[in-house]
């Protein structure tokens, strides 16, 4: 450590000696003029421009047509099958619901968006020859989602329904999207 003091000490005497140079006159902008600016990369540049507080001015010249196309799309973009007739012109679609075989049951309902979920709208019918659980309703075109409500207690989604959505409750809705064509559209 001494050896370190001693070599640290001279040192600074030898610079305390060295002569002085006077700088040359303009070297300070000559060296500044020399030297490019660093260019910030892509991601840097990203990172900027996220960064940058961006002003938003809000005139009601330029709400009021935003809102107008922002209207229209939104009508454009109502399903079509929501706004489709029947054929025979009267907006509603026959629809035959069919619980299988294999259901030990002693009295199903279809119940759905359809009939508020009333069970007492939509009784269904043991078919004897397609051992199956059956009922047929006319349904206004457009999305709807319903079970079979199985003795009063027990509700069971359609198991051929190629859709389903989650009813906050733990269960399963089957999905059903109709158009004026007796169809299903997916």
């Amino acid at each position: 450590m001494t050896n370190e003091r001693f070599d640290d000490e001279m040192l600074a005497s030898m610079i305390r000696e060295m002569p002085r140079a006077d700088v040359p006159e303009g070297f300070a902008d000559r060296v500044m003029s020399s030297l490019e600016p660093r260019r910030p990369s892509l991601w840097e540049r990203l990172l900027l421009w996220m960064r940058r507080p961006i002003t938003i001015r809000i005139t009601p010249v330029r709400v009021i047509p935003a809102m107008a196309v922002a209207a229209l799309l939104m009508v454009m973009a109502l399903p079509m099958q929501q706004m489709a007739v029947a054929p025979d012109g009267s907006g509603a679609v026959p629809v035959r619901f069919v619980l299988g075989k294999n259901v030990d049951a002693r009295q199903v309902a279809v119940i759905g968006s359809f009939n508020n979920w009333s069970p007492d709208e939509a009784a269904m019918r043991y078919d004897k020859s397609l051992g199956a659980w059956v009922a047929d309703l006319e349904l206004p075109p457009g999305t709807h989602e319903y079970v079979f409500l199985v003795d009063g207690e027990r509700v069971v989604a359609d198991p051929v329904a190629p859709l389903s959505r989650d009813d906050g409750f733990g269960n399963r809705n089957s999905v059903l999207y109709l158009t004026g064509d007796h169809e299903q559209s997916l």
